[in-house]
């Protein structure tokens, strides 16, 4: 029993590792990010068509606009890649989690009040959640990559 515990972690290519140390040449197909830059730029597009008719509420939304733009910290959440999904929840900025999609025993999107999260559990029993903010496309590419290992329904 240890054996086959020892030989599953052994084998396990996804693990928590510096962003440093990322690959520099993966193929990204989707980053999701913390800042909501294009909600802020129509935010700002809209402000400076409306100053014209209304000048106090389009430059409130201009301002706000670009406050956010060049104000607001950005911060990726996940990268996702053909092979692999990188998950950078990590108390130090520094670190990301790597997983690998042929190693997720399951996964499932949760909706919460304040934020939703991506819950992963991988072969080793290791449970791995990341706050997210777009679900649609979270959901898209982790059906693409793992869909038979979709758990659905509430906790």
């Amino acid at each position: 029993m240890i054996a086959q515990v020892y030989a599953i972690l052994k084998l396990m290519n996804s693990k928590i590792i510096k962003t440093y140390n990322l690959p520099k040449d993966y193929e990204l197909i989707y980053r999701q990010e913390a800042k909501p830059t294009i909600a802020l730029v129509i935010i700002s597009i809209i402000g400076v068509f409306s100053v014209y008719f209304y000048p106090q509420i389009g430059s409130l939304f201009l301002m706000v606009g670009l406050f956010g733009i060049f104000f607001l910290p950005g911060k990726t959440l996940t990268d996702f890649t053909p092979e692999y999904v990188i998950l950078f929840n990590r108390a130090d900025k520094s670190d990301c989690t790597i997983v690998y999609y042929n190693e997720i025993i399951a996964w499932r999107y949760i909706k919460g009040r304040r934020f939703d999260s991506l819950e992963i559990v991988l072969e080793n029993g290791q449970v791995e959640n990341v706050e997210c903010f777009a679900r649609y496309m979270v959901v898209r590419y982790m059906r693409h990559f793992a869909k038979a290992q979709e758990k659905r329904g509430k906790k």
